[in-house]
């Protein structure tokens, strides 16, 4: 094999591998592009079905509150009916 042949393999070998970077480069932005989609519209549904934190608290605040008032009145029911069965 002469010196100009080995130099035109390697040149065509370096020309290969070039072309095969740059497709494996392009296919890597490619899912990177796909993948921050999907991404994105899971986190924009999965979003709407949370609650924020502050949210919850106070709903929980109002529950322990009318919890204890419905206890207090069943209470005072229990105490009126027990009142008027005499």
């Amino acid at each position: 094999m002469t010196q100009t042949a080995a130099t035109r393999i390697f040149d065509e070998l370096s020309k290969f591998m070039t072309s095969t970077a740059d497709a494996v480069g392009s296919m890597h932005r490619e899912m990177e592009a796909m993948i921050r989609t999907q991404t994105d519209k899971w986190l924009s549904t999965v979003a709407m079905d949370l609650v924020k934190r502050e949210d919850l608290e106070h709903v929980q605040e109002k529950l322990s509150k009318l919890t204890e008032e419905n206890e207090a009145l069943k209470k005072r029911v229990g105490v009126l009916e027990g009142k008027s069965a005499k």
